[in-house]
């Protein structure tokens, strides 16, 4: 049986020189060696991103690497309003959900907490997990060890070719 696993990992990342150096290397990263279920929740800190069409309104180098990974990774983007809006500026999805798979079934955007300028995202996936079958397993501690060497110490040349004797 093969086993499955889902991967989640959490970004924040406040500045444009991280995101060119790491973001997309990491998530290629993952993509290429994890194989399960995965999703990327977080801050990506990328404002200039038009989700509806996966395009660069400025045409940004991290912002066009990221558009890339997800591309070439199958991925989708599951945020489709704001979610972060501070004062008169204008609103901006930064907090993105990245996935493989089609396991997000739905995402609730709830208000802000405390002082922080984003909303917060419940997200609800179904990870269902298939019947997982009991796999009967030797117990060779229990092992009658001493019989198995008299068993194994038999002349063999006899026991295999009867007419020898």
């Amino acid at each position: 049986m093969r086993k499955r696993r889902t991967f989640v990992y959490r970004f924040y990342l406040n500045s444009k020189t991280e995101n060119d150096s790491l973001l997309s290397p990491f998530i290629n990263q993952v993509c290429n060696e994890f194989k399960g279920k995965t999703i990327f929740i977080g801050d990506f800190n990328v404002n200039d991103i038009n989700w509806r069409n996966y395009t660069s309104t400025s045409n940004s180098s991290s912002s066009l690497n990221l558009i890339k990974a997800i591309r070439d990774n199958f991925l989708t983007q599951h945020i489709d309003s704001p979610t972060r809006a501070r004062g008169a500026d204008t609103p901006h999805i930064l907090d993105l959900v990245l996935s493989n798979n089609p396991f997000v079934e739905k995402i609730i955007h709830h208000s802000r907490i405390g002082r922080s300028d984003h909303v917060c995202l419940e997200i609800i996936c179904d990870f269902h997990v298939d019947k997982i079958e009991q796999v009967n397993r030797f117990d060779y501690s229990k092992g009658d060890y001493d019989n198995l060497r008299k068993f194994l110490s038999e002349d063999w040349s006899t026991v295999l070719n009867p007419e020898i004797n």
